[in-house]
C-alpha cells in the first residue's frame, strides 16, 4: 500500500522509513518530557493535608459545645444533664411548693367524682446541680423546643396535656403544663420531651392517677335538716361515719338557714330545694374551708343577707344557679381558692362578687352567665394567677355603681352586655 512524503509530497512504497525524492524522515517523533519530581511532592502535601484535616475534626469532638455528638437523656421524674458550665438537675413535680424545696413527684392521685373535671399542673424545673440554685435562664436558652404528652396506662382514658409555657402562677417554675382530666378516668403518663439546640433529646415524666370517688347522698328523707342545728349535726355525723374516700352530696329541703355553716374537712356538695316560692336559703356566711382537692359544689341555693359575706371560699368550688343580695360582698374566692360561678345573680350588694385569690385559675370560664345589678361594684378582681383570658360571656351588668374593676387586660367582657 503506497502512502505520500510528510514533506514533497511524492508517492512512495509502503513501509518507506524516508523519502527517496528529499530524504525526509518518515517516521514521527514525540518530544520526550523530562520526569517532573513536584508531582510526588504535590501529592505527598495533599495526603498530608487530608490527614491533618481529619485529626483537626477529631479534635472537634473533644472540645465541649463544638462538633458535639447528640446524645438521648431519660429519667423518670428527674434526671441530671451535663451543661457546658456545669451539671443541670432537672425534675418534674405536681405542686408547686416543691419546686422551691427542690422535691420531684413521681405519681399524684386525685380522687374526683365521675361528673367533676380537675386541673392538674405538671411543672418542670430547672437547677444548678452542684448548688440547687435556680438555672432556668441558663437551661432554656439551650432548649430548641419541648412538648408534653398525656399518655393513658393500663386502660385508662385520655387526659390532655396543654403546651408547656413559662406561667405567671408559677413563677419558680421553668415550664408549666395544664393537664386537666374527669373523675375515674384513670392513670396517664405525662411525659415531657425536650430538645436541645445540640441535637440532645431529654425526656423525662410522671404519673397522674385519677381515682373515682364512692357517692354517698343524703335528702331530707334520710336525715332531718330542716334547721342550721340539725344540719350542722348531720355535717358532724358525715365527718366521723362516712368513710373519707366517698363524695357527700346533700340535697337540702326548701327552708332558710338562720346564721351560717362552715364547710371544712371533707368536700360536701350541697343543692338547695325549691317548693314554689320558696327555696333553700342562707342568711349567714356559708365558709368553704375544705381541705380535699376535690371542690365543693354549690347549686340552686339563695343567701340573702345584711352585711358580711354570702359565701367565703378558701377552697375550691362550682356556684351554679345561686342568688347573692343584700351582703358587703356576695361571694368571694380568697387565698388559695378558685370559684367557677356560673348562672348565679348578684344584686344589691357593695360588691357582688370578688376574687382575690393566690390560685391559678385553668379555664377562661370563671364568671359565664351570671347578671349584676344594683351593686356598688359588680364584679372586682384583686388577683386571679394564670394563662389565658377572663371569660366574661353571657353576663349582664346593670345599674351597678361600677361594673367592673379588674387590671387591665385580665378581663374579656367582649360576650357581656352593658345597661
Amino acid at each position: 500500500m503506497s502512502k505520500k512524503c510528510v514533506n514533497c509530497g511524492a508517492e512512495l512504497p509502503g513501509g518507506a522509513a524516508f523519502c527517496p525524492h528529499c530524504e525526509a524522515s518518515q517516521i514521527e517523533r514525540r518530544p520526550v518530557r523530562p520526569p517532573r519530581p513536584w508531582r510526588k511532592r504535590a501529592a505527598a502535601a495533599a495526603a498530608a493535608l487530608l490527614l491533618l484535616a481529619a485529626l483537626a475534626a477529631a479534635a472537634l469532638w473533644l472540645v465541649p459545645g463544638r462538633g458535639h455528638q447528640p446524645a438521648a437523656y431519660t429519667g423518670g421524674a428527674e434526671l441530671i444533664y451535663p451543661g457546658e458550665d456545669g451539671e443541670y438537675r432537672l425534675f418534674l413535680c405536681f405542686d408547686w411548693p416543691c419546686i422551691e424545696d427542690g422535691i420531684s413527684q413521681d405519681l399524684a392521685v386525685v380522687e374526683l367524682a365521675a361528673d367533676s373535671e380537675l386541673f392538674k399542673p405538671s411543672l418542670f424545673s430547672a437547677q444548678f446541680a452542684d448548688s440547687g440554685e435556680d438555672a432556668r435562664e441558663e437551661f432554656c436558652s439551650l432548649l430548641e423546643s419541648c412538648t408534653v404528652e398525656a399518655l393513658p396506662l393500663g386502660g385508662g382514658e385520655p387526659m390532655e396535656a396543654a403546651p408547656p409555657a413559662w406561667d405567671e402562677a408559677f413563677p419558680q417554675a421553668a415550664l408549666a403544663s395544664g393537664v386537666t382530666f374527669h373523675g375515674g378516668c384513670g392513670d396517664n403518663e405525662v411525659r415531657w420531651t425536650l430538645e436541645m439546640k445540640n441535637g440532645d433529646v431529654l425526656t423525662l415524666s410522671h404519673t397522674v392517677s385519677s381515682v373515682l370517688l364512692r357517692e354517698v347522698v343524703y335528702t331530707p328523707e334520710d336525715a332531718p335538716m330542716d334547721t342550721l342545728s340539725e344540719l350542722s349535726d348531720l355535717l358532724r355525723h358525715i365527718e366521723s361515719e362516712v368513710d373519707g374516700g366517698a363524695v357527700v352530696s346533700l340535697y337540702l329541703p326548701p327552708v332558710t338557714y338562720s346564721g351560717g355553716l362552715e364547710l371544712s374537712g371533707r368536700a360536701v356538695n350541697l343543692y338547695g330545694g325549691t317548693d314554689g316560692e320558696r327555696r333553700t336559703t342562707f342568711t349567714g356566711t356559708l365558709t368553704i374551708a375544705s381541705e380535699s382537692p376535690q371542690p365543693c359544689t354549690v347549686e340552686g341555693i339563695a343567701f340573702a343577707g345584711s352585711g358580711g359575706s354570702g359565701l367565703s371560699a378558701t377552697a375550691s368550688a362550682f356556684v351554679t344557679g345561686c342568688e347573692f343580695s343584700g351582703w358587703d360582698v356576695g361571694a368571694e374566692s380568697l387565698e388559695g381558692s378558685w370559684l367557677i360561678v356560673s348562672g348565679c345573680a348578684f344584686s344589691a350588694n357593695g360588691v357582688g362578687l370578688l376574687f382575690d385569690s393566690l390560685h391559678s385559675r385553668y379555664s377562661s370560664d370563671v364568671c359565664p352567665g351570671n347578671s349584676f345589678t344594683d351593686n356598688g361594684v359588680g364584679l372586682r378582681v384583686v388577683s386571679l394567677p394564670g394563662s389565658g383570658g377572663f371569660a366574661l360571656d353571657n353576663c349582664l351588668f346593670s345599674g351597678n355603681g361600677t361594673d367592673i374593676e379588674a387590671p387591665e387586660g385580665l378581663l374579656d367582657s367582649s360576650g357581656a352586655r352593658f345597661e
